[in-house]
């Protein structure tokens, strides 16, 4: 009898296993089917569809195809530059690059339709404000329970928007300067430990290590007045954790699906968040019960707060509250770690590689900063006077043209029924019903149409009059969005990029040293180039700077 109900349990588990397995397969070749059907449907009405798209395959030949002239691990912001640049094989009779690409990665991805053209982005971000794509959310689960300030839409995203902008405008990042100061002082203490003696190199190692523990240290200065000391005795467990994270971060997808559903991989991510969560805790109620009157980025929130009570008694200083300001100070930590720090290495790299723009970095730093290179006495200098950041012109410069050439992910939104895009030249109407919208930025900062000499680092282009020819296309810097929905940390990270080459360009110099590198890495080093150049962006979430920029420092005699 026993043996009996036990086989009857295994056939109604084999065929219940069938039944789900057919539904599935049956969704997926009908939403196959549907995918493939609408980009037919797009071709026939006279949008521009890449050649090759296949009723199995769709575009991920295509896109195959694209990669293979990529490193290995290349992120995909260089899809954007690629498609710019093979177009006319992309989309034979088209005289330019389209404006907006369907790309049909379905199944493995989502169906997508990439913004290559500033005044299509404008449209997306601006006018009428999309809704962030659910991958947006997926991705941040890990970190933040997507319950952060890039992952919400609508009032959540409203409210915490309100309360985090004062900590985060122009004049409050003007009183964190100090601290600002402290921190890239020691940053330029610890590459002159690390250059050589008497003036000469001292030995490789990976400059965004370097830069990745000044970042953090400035966001706690500037979001709870503490200092993480990553610079000074990292790493510590914020860090630690931090970074383990990321590294378990990425979209739920066909191809993730089986590292996204670890056990090991979500009791990584418990640890972790459980580690941040108690030691940033700490750091918050300690803000709350010392209510004290300087201006980071939480007291203010708390100022926000108390007046929002006012108008509603039942809204509280809770755990509620403070569960949502620690996932807001997670999003900051990752930010810092994935944006700054990795521009400040390509600041590096850009000024190695175009000597004469050192020059007159130089040039301006002696100018408007005193000829003394010390950073203790830049400091001082910056700390009686710090309105003199802003007569920096051309260290400004020098930022926006590496963010330009290197940017960050471009923001990724829903389309929705209804909603429609048009080319600049209101030729033709876009749909966007269902498909991810993605902001092709590294494309649009070099695209041939928009910038001359696109691939070239000239800060020149920031500083010339509107009527010449190198003039910026309005809408066309995008690194930090544009819109309502635009990086709120943009005026921090700005400011800080600035003080780090003002307090070290003229002390240290920074070079490149691959050949060390692949000596010390032997056998397991990956010699890929893009475009000549050792360096370029790798695909580890967000775009991270290959091998971590192996350098060399000096100290300049």
């Amino acid at each position: 009898m026993d043996t009996d109900v036990h086989e009857w349990a295994c056939v109604l588990l084999i065929t219940l296993g069938l039944l789900v397995a057919t539904v599935v397969t049956v969704q997926l070749l009908y939403q196959t089917y549907v995918w493939r059907s609408r980009f037919r449907k797009m071709k026939a009405q006279g949008i521009p569809i890449m050649e090759g798209h296949s009723w199995i395959l769709g575009h991920l030949l295509v896109m195959g195809k694209l990669r293979q002239g990529l490193p290995r691990r290349a992120h995909p912001n260089y899809l954007s530059k690629a498609i710019i640049e093979n177009y006319k094989t992309l989309f034979p009779g088209e005289t330019h690059c389209p404006p907006m690409v369907y790309i049909d990665f379905w199944p493995v991805e989502a169906p997508t339709a990439l913004m290559l053209h500033p005044d299509v982005s404008k449209q997306c971000t601006q006018e009428k404000n999309y809704p962030r794509f659910p991958n947006v959310k997926n991705y941040m689960q890990a970190l933040t329970g997507a319950k952060d300030l890039i992952s919400s839409d609508g009032e959540e995203w409203r409210l915490w928007r309100s309360r985090l902008n004062p900590g985060f405008s122009a004049r409050n990042v003007m009183s964190l300067i100090p601290a600002m100061l402290e921190e890239a002082t020691i940053f330029v203490e610890n590459l002159q430990r690390l250059a050589g003696k008497d003036g000469q190199w001292g030995d490789v190692f990976q400059l965004q290590d370097v830069t990745t523990d000044l970042t953090l240290d400035i966001i706690g200065r500037a979001t709870l007045d503490i200092r993480f000391n990553e610079q000074t005795r990292g790493p510590g467990p914020v860090k630690t954790a931090l970074v383990d994270t990321i590294s378990h971060m990425y979209v739920r997808n066909m191809r993730t699906f089986l590292r996204w559903s670890s056990p090991w991989r979500h009791y990584a991510l418990w640890r972790n968040n459980r580690i941040m969560r108690s030691a940033l805790e700490l750091y918050v109620r300690e803000q709350i019960r010392a209510d004290t009157h300087k201006k980071t980025v939480v007291n203010l929130v708390l100022k926000v707060t108390k007046v929002e009570q006012e108008g509603n008694r039942n809204l509280s200083v809770d755990s509620k509250f403070i569960d949502g300001v620690i996932n807001q100070l997670k999003l900051f930590l990752f930010a810092g770690h994935d944006t700054t720090a990795t521009t400040i290495c390509w600041c590096f790299h850009n000024l190695e590689k175009y000597p004469v723009a050192l020059q007159k970095l130089r040039k301006e730093h002696n100018t408007v900063l005193g000829e003394q290179p010390n950073p203790e006495a830049i400091a001082d200098v910056l700390h009686s006077s710090p309105h003199l950041l802003n007569s920096l012109p051309y260290t400004l410069a020098v930022v926006k043209e590496t963010l330009r050439l290197y940017p960050g992910p471009g923001t990724v939104r829903l389309g929705l029924p209804g909603w429609t895009m048009s080319e600049p030249n209101a030729r033709r109407t876009l749909p966007t019903d269902g498909l991810m919208l993605w902001d092709g930025i590294l494309g649009i900062h070099t695209h041939p149409d928009l910038w001359p000499h696109p691939k070239e680092f000239i800060p020149e282009r920031w500083l010339v009059p509107e009527a010449d020819p190198l003039y910026p296309p309005k809408h066309g810097w995008r690194p930090f969005s544009q819109g309502i929905m635009n990086c709120i940390g943009q005026e921090l990270a700005m400011m800080e990029m600035k003080i780090v080459l003002a307090l070290s360009v003229r002390q240290v110099d920074v070079r490149s040293a691959w050949d060390e590198w692949d000596a010390k890495l032997g056998g397991n080093a990956v010699k890929d180039t893009y475009e000549g150049d050792r360096a370029y962006q790798t695909a580890l979430g967000t775009p991270q700077v290959k091998d971590r920029m192996p350098v060399r420092v000096r100290v300049r005699q």
